[in-house]
């Protein structure tokens, strides 16, 4: 049994014992010590979900983190724990979207929170470009209200008509949306959470060989490598724009770095998580196989 929801954790363990399974927690977070995630003053939920980590991590077969410094932090908690780390999948297209030349169209995929994702600098960047001809299509937008909030930074930066606003989009919206942008936009605040992530926009690229522009996480890190799938950097906008001009310097870098990525998306396609996933969990049965022999003899 992988569990998701910590809440379930107890009612998990009870399974455990009532019928002889194994059970796993796909970690997406970290709560075991709030001090290090900066919100001890938080919502309550974070401190029952603390005392729930502790209370019952030590008690599991075994955990799957999806990244490596989440995974870092919790053996540092937990060395007695076993520990996975799996990324969350993708699906590679087959082969690559035939391009001959640029879109000049940036591309922004995901939410519009401007706490968490600092989108205004972005915006700023794009306004800081060598070539007017690059556009940026921004595509997540929950409410209008999010939606004016963007508007009204792109009005700041006298960008109407190189700047395209989009709710929220299904998965259908999305696959035409990736066949029209040339390079995929990742930007984060480096809070806790994002620095342990592994954003989901990120895999929604490689899975169609857009080369990214990303903030530089340890997270993301673990996916892009920098001046191989896109670049890495920091959220200064002269950073951003810097990139961005780079990355449309040359075509032939470009389909070198898009073949890149699609090869990257495959490593972590779904079918190989999964497999990854079933080969810690013999490992774990061949484990416990073993103590139980050792404990009968």
């Amino acid at each position: 049994l992988i569990v998701r929801a910590l809440s379930f954790l107890p009612f998990a363990l009870c399974l455990k014992k009532l019928k002889k399974i194994l059970v796993l927690f796909e970690a997406h977070d970290f709560f075991t010590d709030l001090t290090i995630r900066g919100d001890v003053s938080g919502p309550r939920r974070r401190k029952r979900y603390s005392k729930i980590e502790k209370t019952y991590l030590p008690k599991l077969d075994g955990v799957i983190c999806v990244s490596e410094p989440q995974k870092q932090i919790y053996q540092e908690y937990y060395p007695k724990q076993r520990f996975i780390c799996a990324l969350t999948g993708t699906k590679p297209v087959g082969s690559l979207l035939p391009r001959e030349r640029f879109t000049y169209v940036l591309g922004y995929l995901g939410s519009f929170d401007i706490e968490k994702y600092p989108l205004d600098i972005l915006i700023e960047a794009l306004s800081m470009v060598q070539s007017k001809r690059i556009r940026l299509l921004l595509a997540g937008g929950r409410d209008e209200k999010e939606i004016r909030t963007l508007r009204g930074i792109v009005d700041r930066f006298n960008l109407f008509g190189r700047v395209k606003i989009l709710p929220w989009q299904n998965s259908a919206e999305i696959a035409a949306l990736k066949r029209e942008i040339d390079v995929g936009c990742a930007i984060l605040t480096p809070t806790f959470l994002n620095k342990i992530s592994s954003p989901l926009k990120i895999l929604e690229y490689l899975s169609a060989g857009i080369p990214v522009l990303a903030t530089k996480l340890d997270g993301i890190k673990e996916i892009i490598t920098h001046n191989r799938h896109g670049y890495l950097v920091e959220n200064r906008a002269e950073e951003w724009a810097a990139a961005i001009d780079l990355i449309y310097s040359n075509f032939l870098r470009y389909l070198k770095f898009s073949k890149e990525c699609l090869e990257q998306a495959k490593r972590f396609s779904w079918e190989n998580r999964a497999k990854k996933i079933i080969e810690f969990v013999r490992k774990i049965e061949g484990e416990q196989s073993e103590q139980w022999y050792e404990t009968t003899q």
